[in-house]
């Protein structure tokens, strides 16, 4: 007779309701689970079956839909939300019995409902627990389903408006400018990259151009833009570069193109004239004077705004357990390079919104 001390005596599953799946990793497990827009509902039903022939006493069906932060290093958690309701009255269950149920997100805007996320220093997950009651004899039944949760929050259409991001992005601390334009100006020559926007959605396009102009005796060899990720929690930090584009010029040589022009360009030293040995001595003081008059070259860029495990930009503490705070944010570098293997960048922060649940737009697996 199975009373339940070494294997549960109930099946119990549960089954949501989902237009979309994703794939949730946690340190050892990698498996797919449903995707919710965090302003909508979550239904389902949980399904219990009892032994064949048997009739099983219970003390009633409940179910608990809990988020997480889970900390990789410290294993430390803090909780996200908690919420428990009763789904099943107590008494036998003889036969193969479903308990509906609803749970509507929308009630939880005192709380930060964060994205579900899978970092390098944390992972935010969240999970639907039903448990069946059992006599104090024996234990209770439980089954643990993931899901995983979305914000839809689109940018907002002003170039220069920053919205609620950035409002909390600035409260706990500038990381650095938030603005439409990155200038590097320890070059011989400003250098300056000017886009359309603050804000993005994911997945949308950057549009800009960068304003240079190269120095002859020490041209500019590479430029590149980069889109990277700082991640903080528990005390901890870390940045990934989630992409990277070179970016094209026709006056941007590799150093090697450029060290093989000066050398066809100039005379060698040992059939040089003295007048032109004078005049070599001189020449930097001569190029810098016309790179001035020269005028400033431009190269457009566009840039998608995606990457691995990109989510919606996170700054939270006040609503989690213990005061522990986690970080999400993006950044924009400019990154130059020159002939004598000099390299010079600045840095902006971009906002990052969503304004879809991710496999809306043909990707029926995200990851999170």
């Amino acid at each position: 007779m199975n009373l339940g001390w070494f294997e549960d005596i109930f099946e119990l599953k549960i089954e949501v309701e989902s237009d979309h799946m994703t794939k949730r990793h946690t340190l050892l497990v990698q498996d797919e689970c449903p995707l919710f827009d965090s302003s909508k509902k979550i239904t389902g039903k949980v399904v219990v079956k009892p032994p064949e022939g048997s009739s099983v006493w219970q003390w009633g069906t409940k179910l608990e839909f809990e988020g997480v932060i889970s900390f990789f290093e410290t294993l430390n958690t803090s909780s996200v939300v908690r919420k428990e309701i009763d789904i099943g009255k107590e008494g036998y269950i003889s036969e193969e019995t479903e308990y509906e149920f609803s749970i509507d997100l929308a009630e939880f805007k005192e709380v930060a409902l964060l994205d579900s996320y899978n970092g390098d220093l944390f992972s935010i997950g969240y999970n639907l627990i039903a448990t069946i009651q059992r006599p104090w004899y024996t234990f209770d039944v439980m089954k643990v389903s993931w899901i995983a949760l979305q914000s839809v929050n689109p940018a907002p259409e002003g170039p220069d408006d920053q919205g609620t991001l950035g409002g909390k992005m600035l409260e706990s601390g500038p990381e650095a400018p938030i603005r439409r334009e990155i200038t590097i100006n320890d070059y011989v020559h400003q250098c300056q990259f000017k886009y359309d926007r603050v804000s993005y959605n994911i997945g949308s396009t950057l549009k800009g151009e960068l304003s240079f102009k190269t120095a002859k005796s020490c041209p500019i060899t590479s430029a590149a833009l980069v889109f990277y990720r700082i991640e903080k929690g528990d005390g901890a930090e870390n940045e990934v570069i989630l992409k990277e584009k070179p970016i094209e010029h026709e006056s941007i040589k590799a150093k090697e193109q450029s060290s093989k022009a000066e050398e066809e360009e100039k005379p060698t030293e040992e059939n040089a004239a003295p007048a032109e040995k004078e005049e070599a001595a001189d020449n930097s003081e001569a190029d810098k004077a016309d790179d001035e008059e020269s005028p400033s070259l431009v190269a457009p860029i566009e840039f998608i705004m995606d990457g691995e495990k990109l989510t919606s930009g996170i700054s939270v503490a006040d609503t989690l357990d213990d005061k522990a705070f986690v970080s999400v944010r993006y950044f924009l570098r400019l990154m130059i390079a020159d002939a004598d293997g000099r390299k010079y960048w600045n840095t902006n922060e971009v906002l990052m919104y969503r304004n879809v649940v991710a496999g809306e737009k043909g990707s029926s697996v995200a990851l999170v």
